[in-house]
């Protein structure tokens, strides 16, 4: 079985991070190489990771879990639950809650402040920075829900007179969306 819960160990003070997966290897594939390149979300994790080195930290299952993934964050949440409560000064999970970072807690205001004042501005990292139309046609593509040609067939509908609202109630999305469709179908002539 390759799915359930794990410990990620720093060998050198015994804290931990507890976490879950309904694949193993490719979890902690992700966990490894965001560790090693500094930027895992965890920033105690980060921190010690970048004191011990990975020689310092090691893998241990806690549980194996059928590959369900309600019933995986539900195992999850039980072990969460324990350390929070019974070793809370070694666990380096920041959320409380399984699978959601933030459920529970909230920024402060003087956080949200920080937070809009660090990216404003000249502060954002994109600020005067020009966008190529090839980059905004990339990232509409990226955000599309059809294909080119579903797009296209669309609009040919569209213009050959049927309603962008019976289009949409025959797709199951809102008129909104056909609309977009058949606007990047013009844009980009395809």
């Amino acid at each position: 079985m390759n799915s359930g819960i794990y410990k990620i160990i720093n060998k050198v003070n015994g804290k931990f991070y507890i976490g879950s997966s309904i694949n193993f290897k490719e979890r902690w594939k992700h966990h490894w190489s965001d560790l090693k390149n500094d930027r895992h979300v965890n920033a105690y994790l980060q921190n010690s990771y970048n004191k011990h080195g990975r020689k310092n930290f090691q893998i241990e299952i806690l549980k194996f879990v059928i590959p369900d993934r309600d019933l995986v964050l539900k195992e999850e949440q039980k072990f969460l639950d324990y350390f929070f409560e019974k070793e809370r000064e070694k666990i380096y999970n920041i959320a409380r809650y399984a699978c959601s970072g933030m459920k529970g807690r909230s920024h402060t205001e003087e956080a949200k402040q920080l937070l809009s004042e660090k990216l404003s501005g000249e502060n954002h990292p994109h600020y005067g920075k020009p966008v190529s139309e090839e980059w905004r046609e990339k990232i509409s593509k990226s955000r599309k829900r059809f294909t080119d040609e579903q797009e296209a067939s669309f609009r040919d509908r569209w213009k050959s007179g049927e309603t962008k609202s019976s289009i949409a109630k025959e797709i199951g999305v809102h008129t909104t969306t056909i609309t977009r469709a058949i606007e990047r179908a013009e844009r980009f002539n395809y």
